[in-house]
């Protein structure tokens, strides 16, 4: 443990930047893989799409 009279500080590194402030939005975009959005999208990701069919037809495009 430290000493009560010093400070204990954290630094969060995202993309060889370093910063003071942890920001949930700037490491979600640091993590997520960017790609360019598929021609088929509008067939799985619909307004009306049951969410388990969607999930079934993301996962058969992708081979898996």
């Amino acid at each position: 443990p430290l000493s009560h009279d010093i400070v204990d500080e954290y630094e969060w590194i995202v993309d060889d930047s370093p910063s003071n402030v942890f920001s949930a939005s700037t490491t979600w975009e640091a993590l997520r893989p960017k790609q360019e959005i598929q021609d088929w999208h509008d067939v799985v990701w619909f307004k009306a799409s049951i969410p388990k069919h969607a999930f079934t037809m993301w996962t058969a495009n992708y081979d898996r």
